[in-house]
């Protein structure tokens, strides 16, 4: 195969490691929709210089790149189908592997023992979204941003209904704060984190799978990820150097403080595991019933219940420390299970000013 190539002229000549490859290609590889009805973009597009291998994929709504370490011997740029490339690097030994186009667009996968030559499609034909024209900026550390997201996007609405900035999290920077805040108009999901860096007022609605595939590229360790927002666009660059870019959501998204409701009468303190795991079971029956679990309080326990003509009955029992009268109400058991999964603290509050009022759960805080 080598004498091919070489008849047909070298276009790009890198050596990596199969690992920082097949970790690079898995990364970008998410932003490739296979249903896409043009060809290129269901291409990762590789671009090889002086600072390594910049791998990048985009289905024109959202963008995602990364650059991993490589030795170039020869500068230039080649598409590989998303899939099949992936696959493949993820399959191969660890160790270097030869990356190699020709000009015909095709590219050269070699490691000893392991040889292949795949068709690709012209590069200067894969479209680019275009540059954000940054109009505010911030940084904010990674562990925060993973928990914000993490702490909210499970109340975004899953569908349109004619309302497509519900399909989003907001983000309002202001200050030295960054709040997100997503709603399907039954729940409502606020977390607010601290900037290190930035100044100005902005919103933004970001589409959550823009926001999903931040996530995945976050890490635990220290270092900030920089959000760069224009009018119709945002751009976030994480520590380990992914760069994800996508359109946001038009429109003015509801005014969320006004729908939280202030000063509690009856605030109850649990322990998250243990009321997590007890509605977990109660919603086994709860499932075709609505999802409805009954709570009341009764001295210092929590009484929760469910009941379903064609499942049975279900009763738990958890400790609480209760401020205020006693209160009876009914709540949604899935969307429980979705807030209480995202506590990451030992306790939690609930506040309720009325029992047909909304409530407000929270983590508990050390100083309570």
């Amino acid at each position: 195969m080598e004498d091919v190539f070489e008849e047909r002229g070298s276009a790009m000549k890198v050596v990596c490691t199969r690992k920082e490859l097949a970790d690079g290609v898995q990364v970008v590889a998410h932003a490739v929709s296979e249903r896409n009805p043009l060809m290129i973009l269901t291409h990762i597009l590789m671009q090889a210089d002086d600072r390594g291998l910049h791998l990048s994929a985009s289905d024109l709504e959202l963008g995602i790149s990364m650059t991993i370490p490589a030795d170039v011997a020869e500068p230039g740029s080649v598409t590989t189908p998303a899939r099949l490339f992936s696959e493949l690097v993820g399959s191969l030994p660890d160790g270097e592997v030869h990356i190699s186009a020709d000009r015909s667009h095709a590219t050269r996968v070699f490691c000893p023992g392991s040889d292949y030559r795949i068709v690709g499609l012209p590069p200067e034909e894969y479209p680019s979204l275009p540059e954000v024209e940054v109009e505010n900026s911030f940084k904010v550390p990674q562990v925060h941003l993973r928990n914000a997201i993490r702490q909210t996007s499970f109340a975004v609405s899953s569908e349109d209904k004619g309302r497509p900035i519900l399909t989003g999290v907001l983000i309002d920077f202001e200050g030295a704060t960054a709040t997100l805040v997503a709603t399907d108009t039954t729940r409502l999901a606020l977390r607010s984190i601290p900037v290190t860096e930035g100044q100005g007022a902005m919103q933004a609605i970001v589409p959550v799978r823009a926001l999903n595939e931040v996530l995945r590229s976050l890490g635990d360790e220290a270092g900030d990820v920089e959000v760069r927002l224009s009018a119709k666009q945002a751009k976030f660059v994480t520590p380990r150097g992914v760069a994800v870019t996508t359109r946001l959501i038009e429109g003015q998204y509801p005014a969320y403080r006004r729908v939280v409701p202030q000063g509690g009468r009856i605030r109850l303190t649990l322990q998250t595991t243990a009321v997590l795991q007890a509605m977990r079971r109660a919603s086994l029956v709860a499932r075709n019933s609505a999802h409805r679990v009954d709570i009341r309080t009764f001295e210092d326990k929590l009484v929760m219940s469910a009941v379903s003509s064609t499942e049975g009955e279900a009763r738990e029992e958890v400790e609480l420390i209760r401020e205020g009268d006693d209160i009876e109400v009914g709540l949604h058991g899935r969307y429980m299970l979705d807030v209480l999964s995202a506590i990451d603290s030992p306790g939690f509050v609930i506040e309720f000013t009325e029992p047909l009022r909304p409530c407000v759960v929270r983590p508990k805080l050390e100083e309570e």
